[in-house]
């Protein structure tokens, strides 16, 4: 929705469609209406990734009044308070994210400013330990919706990807699942031999019942977890 909002605005400030102007301009401020209505007390719009690309297009043309400062003002405190847990690590998501630190949108590409100072995100210095083993930790992962259920404890470094703990059950044997490359991360497509189907998709789950909000490649399960891999259909 918000991306939809960001290219209407781009038709609106080139003005390429003159006679549509006034309908761009209506279907702007709906967008803007219905973002501000999805915001959680914790001040994201949906969730935390789906919140950069949200308050871009708010920050674009301000609908009058206080709310929507306040609504802005808490969004990006939420969006800081994220960073130092790691919450963006997939690169697209970080893409939507930098715009916003520097208080711009995917809109300003139009006419660029090179001079500006940019905020960038530095990564992390870890310094390997040159004596300790590596931790290793165990996670359980099943998949209901597959007879017979597969259900096996998989053991790995600890920082490993959920994608990792994929790749050491399919070592492991007994195990199987495939993957279509997309710009936010591989998207599962297949476990068990069992392929989507339309209008179908394999849910990631920590047990008990708690989604997940980031792909195989980003989410990285800690000691005692279990993942299942859930096909619902929507």
């Amino acid at each position: 929705m918000a991306m939809a909002g960001l290219a209407f605005t781009c038709l609106e400030r080139t003005d390429l469609n003159p006679n549509l102007r006034l309908r761009i301009t209506r279907a702007i401020k709906t967008v803007k209406e219905n973002i501000l209505k999805a915001q959680t007390p914790e001040g994201s719009f949906g969730n935390i990734y789906s919140t950069p690309l949200a308050l871009q297009l708010l920050m674009t043309s301000p609908i009058p009044g206080v709310g929507l400062g306040t609504a802005c003002f808490n969004t990006r405190a939420a969006l800081l308070a994220s960073l130092p847990n790691g919450a963006f690590q997939n690169a697209l998501m970080i893409s939507q994210l930098l715009p916003v630190l520097n208080h711009k949108s995917y809109v300003d590409l139009i006419s660029p400013d090179c001079l500006t100072p940019r905020v960038m995100l530095e990564p992390a210095m870890v310094t390997p330990s040159q004596t300790e083993a590596p931790e290793v930790i165990q996670v359980t992962l099943t998949v209901p919706s597959v007879l017979p259920r597969y259900t096996h404890s998989i053991h790995v470094p600890a920082g490993s990807s959920l994608e990792d703990v994929l790749k050491k059950a399919k070592e492991l044997r007994g195990f199987t699942y495939g993957t279509q490359a997309t710009l936010s991360g591989p998207y599962l497509t297949s476990v068990m031999g069992k392929v989507v189907g339309e209008r179908e998709f394999w849910q990631l789950i920590r047990a008990p019942d708690t989604p997940l909000l980031q792909g195989i490649a980003d989410y990285r399960p800690q000691n005692g977890e279990t993942i299942e891999l859930r096909l619902v259909a929507w």
